[in-house]
């Protein structure tokens, strides 16, 4: 093989690395700096790109130019080269330790030059291209995290020219990657603890895909230096079924929660194999039970405003209370359609005295507020009353603020007016709006619903 196809496979191989970085980020914030976490995804993502490169004397692929200890791609050097005359003394040199060590004549594998090329050109090909995908990476990392974090490393100690890459190690560049990172502080650390603590599952979902999740959660929380053991997981499992066996849908869930319960004390150490005999019970317990009976993780505070929210509107479309004394009035309380708040009101009933009595009344300075003081300990709410001619005030006007996004999907936006003033870009119906929004606001705009702990707060 030619010197310029041995160039041509050095360039490719690093043409190949940068093409797969390319499809890697790391998120940053405004000043550019990256999380701890972060960077260790990075440097997983990195591993993944070495183990795809071929290397015929590794099942890894090329991961071991990551390795801190010496291996035979790290000893690799640009400026060396295997030449015919190498191959055939390395074969004659093997064939004569196997002729010591046995007895009997040994010949050479390699004696002619048109073999021993043939084999160095092999050699060669694998050799450069290793130095092609260390040059890769080494251009691709201090494109994702920037040349301040690599610069010490691939910059000669004055800043001025760059090293050969003969002169640097790779796994040199993966500890300026965690170095460079911000580092969390104690209590985000903790609070990714009592995430994982806390985790609640899907009882839509079997046991065994609830499990996994859980697992992969736990996985992630690692980078943080939080290690979940068995007794832990063992624990969060049965947490959540005690819940699920008490409710009305988790019938066959009890019955295994009492199987679980009669074969392990509650101070036991749990470990791999009495999670994995839990898991066996429970998965019974999915084959018996209709799943889509059990609601999703949440869902019933979602129910709960849901219906107060249809309530308002029945309240809404029914005429007003007619009286035939003067000092009858209704009310009723409104919930807020834009935040899914629930905010509750007493209805007035009728209130008819028993005895009739003579008062000085005094003029009202406004017609929309009953002309009696509310009742003490009673919460106040928006009153209609009939005016001394008998005609209803005028209702509190829908959408005061003109939002387009409640117009179009039918919001009253309350929200908008005093006293939330809630902007227009952070409503409810805008499709751009980030935040968490209400079950019921999510069917109407047809997106899917998510639970308010997967918003950052």
């Amino acid at each position: 093989m030619e010197g310029g196809a041995l160039f041509k496979v050095r360039s490719e191989a690093k043409d190949r690395v940068l093409a797969a970085f390319a499809a890697i980020d790391i998120r940053k914030n405004e000043v550019g700096g990256y999380a701890y976490n972060d960077a260790n995804m990075l440097v997983t993502e990195i591993e993944r790109v070495l183990a795809e490169q071929l290397f015929e004397d590794s099942t890894d692929g090329m991961k071991g130019l990551l390795s801190t200890a010496t291996n035979t791609l790290t000893e690799y050097k640009a400026t060396i080269s295997i030449k015919r005359k190498d191959v055939l003394k390395d074969s004659k040199d093997a064939a004569a330790r196997l002729s010591s060590s046995s007895g009997t004549t040994v010949q050479a594998e390699i004696v002619t030059n048109s073999d021993a090329q043939e084999e160095a050109d092999r050699q060669n090909t694998y050799r450069l291209a290793a130095i092609g995908v260390k040059e890769g990476v080494a251009a691709g990392i201090t494109k994702i995290v920037g040349k301040d974090i690599t610069n010490p490393i691939l910059r000669t100690s004055d800043g001025i020219s760059f090293k050969s890459v003969d002169q640097y190690q790779l796994h040199q560049l993966i500890t300026a990657i965690t170095e460079g990172a911000e580092r969390p502080e104690a209590t985000t650390i903790r609070q990714q603890f009592v995430n994982i603590a806390g985790t609640v599952f899907d009882w839509r979902d079997t046991v065994a895909i609830n499990v996994e999740k859980f697992a992969t959660n736990a996985a992630k929380t690692q980078a943080y230096g939080i290690r979940v053991h068995d007794d832990l997981k063992a624990v969060v499992i049965l947490a959540n079924v005690e819940w699920a066996a008490r409710q009305s849908w988790g019938t066959e869930i009890g019955v295994a929660h009492r199987t679980i319960k009669a074969k392990y004390r509650y101070d036991h150490t749990h470990d791999t194999a009495s999670i994995k005999e839990i898991l066996k019970v429970l998965s019974g317990a999915d084959e018996a039970r209709d799943r889509r009976k059990a609601p999703a993780p949440g869902e019933k505070a979602e129910m709960v405003s849901q219906g107060l929210e249809h309530l308002r509107q029945l309240i809404q479309r029914q005429p007003s209370l007619s009286s035939d004394s003067s000092d009858t009035e209704s009310a009723y309380a409104t919930t807020d359609s834009e935040d899914g708040g629930q905010s509750r009101g007493r209805s007035k009933g009728r209130r008819k005295s028993d005895k009739k009595t003579t008062r000085k009344s005094t003029p009202s300075p406004s017609t929309s507020r009953s002309p009696s003081p509310p009742a003490k300990g009673r919460s106040r709410s928006k009153h209609r009353t009939k005016s001394s001619d008998g005609t209803k005030d005028e209702e509190r006007e829908r959408n005061p603020t003109g939002c387009k996004y409640c117009a179009k999907h039918g919001g009253n936006g309350f929200a908008h007016a005093a006293p939330k003033n809630i902007t227009h870009d952070k409503c409810n119906f805008n499709p751009k709006y980030k935040g968490w929004r209400p079950k019921w606001v999510c069917d109407k705009m047809e997106i899917k619903y998510k639970e308010w702990d997967k918003f950052e707060h």
